[in-house]
């Protein structure tokens, strides 16, 4: 992901009772064993060599005309700055999902002042790139697939301050009631079938009240504007101090479904991890109760677990501090502005492999397939999902009642990858 982008994974704020854990959503309530066992066995089974990685890099066993083999719905992000492959990814296994949500729209805060009533509010592309701009024709062959496009409207740029003051101001044909009617006039021009929400970093469980009447004013605008039903969706990351479970069961039935980003671990840190370390994912879903069939907050088909199909590389010789811990300068940089860390695709992972003899292990407290390498005498390491690391994950989410798996995001991982699915 792209620097300055309010999508940008390292963004996210981890609080430190979480920290212990850790542009696709695959929805749950499949059993793995019936996820084509006798492919997904191999890949398990296969030694992590280069060869063998490679070798699986560039075919995938996927039938096109096979339609996927999680039971649960399926959702698939797709980023500005992977548009091009991320659309490319959806058509290609079309078969595999039942919704798409592309990050097309960035809600941004245009002209402010000491009168709420008189603020300007407009909905823009998140991207100025044509490829990554609203697309009604690839809305139209998903359709023709039988998959639903809920595209990503988010909050970009807006402080705690502002966001308070915009959702309390409730009076009719105020900036929020012209957001309403803009978010609902994007979602039609291409024939959308609902939108998904990212609040970003607004704690919304501290303005919930104005929150839910913003998101209940969008609910009924919905019910007068569309002649069929839509899906409203919010995006959210596991930091209890925006948004929790308790936060998100209060917003049902008003939002029909949330993703629950379950990755990012190291978060805007720098020291050396994959993005979902196994106790970091299952203390998400301990904290959220998504095990739980008796005490749960939430219904069936209400949480969207969301998986990274993206790695993350470190400089080995980087300082491992946290970003707290200097002052006037950037830790994730050398004093020459090269980076410490960043993530990785599976294109940039395959040309690792290809390029360099590189040294794979298995770290048994992470559950994470890793390698490392050197390049230009600096140590490199890098975790990079497998299938193996997938299927443990999505195997604890298979027990949890909730609707789906998610994955994150169409476009960065290798095709192998979706035989799972």
């Amino acid at each position: 992901p792209k620097r300055g982008c309010v999508f940008r994974s390292d963004r996210v704020r981890v609080p430190s009772c979480l920290m212990t854990m850790r542009g696709l959503v695959v929805l749950l309530g499949a059993s793995l064993a019936s996820a084509a066992p006798a492919r997904v066995a191999e890949l398990v089974g296969m030694k992590h060599t280069s060869e063998n990685i490679l070798e699986q890099c560039d075919v995938s066993q996927y039938d096109a005309a096979e339609p996927k083999h999680f039971s649960g719905d399926t959702l698939g992000f797709i980023t500005p700055w992977h548009a091009e492959a991320g659309k490319a990814t959806a058509r290609k296994f079309a078969k595999k999902f039942t919704h798409i949500s592309p990050m097309w729209y960035h809600i941004v805060l245009t002209e402010a002042g000491p009168d709420v009533a008189k603020w300007k509010v407009e909905v823009e592309p998140a991207s100025n790139e044509e490829h990554a701009a609203p697309d009604a024709d690839f809305v139209r062959a998903m359709h023709e697939d039988g998959v639903k496009v809920v595209p990503v409207f988010a909050f970009y740029g807006w402080t705690r301050d502002s966001m308070g003051n915009f959702m309390l101001n409730k009076k009719s044909g105020t900036p929020a009631h012209h957001l309403s009617r803009a978010m609902m006039k994007a979602c039609k021009e291409v024939d959308c079938d609902g939108l998904m929400i990212e609040w970003g970093p607004v704690p919304v469980k501290e303005y919930y009240e104005p929150c839910k009447a913003f998101l209940t004013r969008l609910r009924g605008g919905f019910q007068k504007f569309f002649k069929e039903p839509k899906e409203l969706m919010l995006s959210v990351h596991p930091d209890i101090t925006i948004f929790d479970k308790e936060t998100a069961a209060a917003l049902l039935p008003t939002v029909s479904r949330f993703a629950l980003h379950m990755y990012n671990f190291t978060g805007p840190m720098l020291r050396e991890g994959p993005n979902a370390p196994i106790s970091f994912f299952q203390d998400i879903m301990k904290a959220w109760k998504l095990k739980s069939t008796v005490n749960s907050v939430f219904p069936q088909n209400a949480v969207f677990g969301v998986l990274p199909f993206f790695g993350r590389e470190y400089r080995l010789d980087g300082p491992g501090l946290v970003v707290e811990d200097y002052e006037g300068v950037d830790p994730r940089k050398d004093e020459d502005g090269n980076a410490f860390r960043w993530d990785v695709t599976g294109d940039a992972y395959a040309d690792i492999l290809r390029g360099q003899e590189v040294t794979h292990g298995w770290n048994h407290d992470f559950k994470e397939h890793y390698l490392e390498y050197t390049k230009d005498g600096s140590p490199r390491k890098v975790y990079y999902p497998s299938v193996k690391t997938l299927k443990k994950r999505i195997a604890l989410l298979d027990e949890a009642p909730v609707a789906g798996l998610g994955v994150w995001n169409l476009g960065t991982g290798q095709d192998y990858l979706y035989d799972l699915i």
